[in-house]
Parts: structure tokens; sequence; C-alpha cells
């Protein structure tokens, strides 16, 4: 949990309106179901995905060739576009396409599989939930299952996060094979193992009050209500044989992104 570097970004051009291959670029046919497909490979340059609906946006950073990201601004109209970097801190729109999102339900796209939360190709993730959560549970004891699991099992490793570039994207499985990791890492796996068992789940980026440094947690709908979980503070606090409790009270946090 310490401070995260912070990447100041420039749009610095457009490109011209030649949009001939965004449809091969774009892939929106699962909009209704929460997410866009990006498809894009530009060499050695470093490439970024924006998603913006009117004055909210986010950007990712594309590590592979193909990435698949959430519509978590809900129903209305997107701008997608692919932005290569120029220098510095300065990128350029590329390619951008556009679509008007109706989703069933606002909680849709914290369903999905995403760069930010991988959880569909997760054997061990897999099959280490199906040992923590069975068909009888509902939805609360199934969230208290993974919870439990997660504060009780991992630890905070202070070192990892000046090893990391700006590119890190959690992987799962690593993270269970390690048993230690980052805020990231913990949010990552709490949200993918819930998502597994069809249980909305964000991945939320910014600020809790006494810490200082850039935090990531989950929110976590059940019963009709999202509340606020941190699984990273409770694990630090758990293992000092300190009482933890899972929801947390959201005036402590701060939201700068939600995935």
């Amino acid at each position: 949990m310490k401070k995260a570097l912070v990447i100041l970004l420039t749009i610095v051009a457009f490109a011209n309106a030649s949009f001939s291959f965004a449809d091969e670029l774009f892939d929106t046919s699962s909009a209704d179901q929460g997410v866009v497909t990006v498809s894009y490979s530009a060499a050695d340059s470093k490439v970024k995905v924006m998603v913006q609906m009117e004055d909210e946006k986010v950007f990712y950073n594309l590590v592979e060739d193909q990435i698949t990201v959430p519509l978590t601004f809900g129903n209305g109209h997107y701008e997608i576009a692919v932005l290569e970097n120029v220098s510095g801190s300065q990128y350029k729109i590329v390619e951008e396409t556009t679509a008007n999102v109706k989703m069933a339900s606002p909680v849709v796209p914290f369903l999905t599989n995403t760069q930010t939360v991988n959880w569909e190709s997760t054997d061990m993730m897999k099959a280490t939930v199906s040992s923590i959560v069975n068909e009888d549970m509902n939805d609360q004891e199934k969230v208290d299952a993974v919870y439990n699991y997660i504060v009780d099992n991992f630890s905070y490793d202070y070192d990892k996060i000046n090893t990391l570039d700006s590119n890190y994207v959690p992987n799962i499985d690593e993270f269970l094979m390690d048993g230690s990791g980052i805020c990231y890492d913990y949010s990552a796996l709490f949200a993918g193992m819930l998502r597994s068992q069809g249980i909305p789940v964000k991945l939320v980026k910014g600020y809790r009050n006494g810490i200082d440094a850039y935090h990531a947690w989950n929110e976590v709908y059940v019963d009709g209500n999202w509340i606020v979980v941190d699984t990273t503070t409770d694990s630090i606090l758990k293992s000092s044989g300190m009482f933890t409790m899972l929801e947390q009270d959201s005036r402590l946090f701060t939201t700068v992104h939600t995935y």
C-alpha cells in the first residue's frame, strides 16, 4: 500500500476520420452484457484504451493485443478509443468508435471477465472456490466464505509494489500460489471468486482514510445493496490479532476508478 506511480496522461492529437478497420478493432456485440473487446497491435508503442461516457472516462493499458473492458458507467452513449504513446505521457487517438449501450441491469459489468478481473481461465481459482462454497449457500454465505478464506490465508507483500511497472495487472492463480501480494491482487481475487459464482463485485481504486497510498478494494452486491469490503486491510489487521468485519464504512473511502 505504498505510493502509486502517478501518470499524467495528455491526449495531444486526434486521428483523422478513417475508421475503415473499426469493425475489426472494436467488438461491441457484447455491449449489452457490459463489455467491449478491443483488438490492436502497435509493435513497440505503448497503447491505451479509453472508455468514456460524457465527462467520465477511464484508461486501460493494452498489455496484450486484445483487451476486454467493462462498461462501468451504466447505460448511455460510450466513446471507445485506442491511443498510442507519442512521447512521455503524451498519447494520440489512432482509432475510435461509439456504442449506444442498454444493459438489462446496472450490475451486469461487474459479473464479467476482463483484463482487470480475469477469472474465466483460472483453473486453480475455480478449484479453490469449489472447496469453500457449495450450492446450498446463499449469496451472503458465499461472500462470507470467500472473505474469510482470503483474510485468513494471504499476507501483504510490502516489497512487491517496488518491482512493478504501470502495466501491471493481477494474475489470480499466481496470487493463489504465492500467498502474498498487494491490494490490487487481493481485490482481483475477491472479485474473481465471487463473479465466478454469479455475484456482482466491483474492483475499486482510490483512497482510504488512514492509508497514505493509492489503494484497491471491493464492493459486492448482496440482497440489493452494494457493501464495501477491504480484504487487504483486514488480512493485515487479522494477522496482528485485531478484530475485523466484512462490511466497511463507505465514508472511509474515496473512489477514483471502478472496474
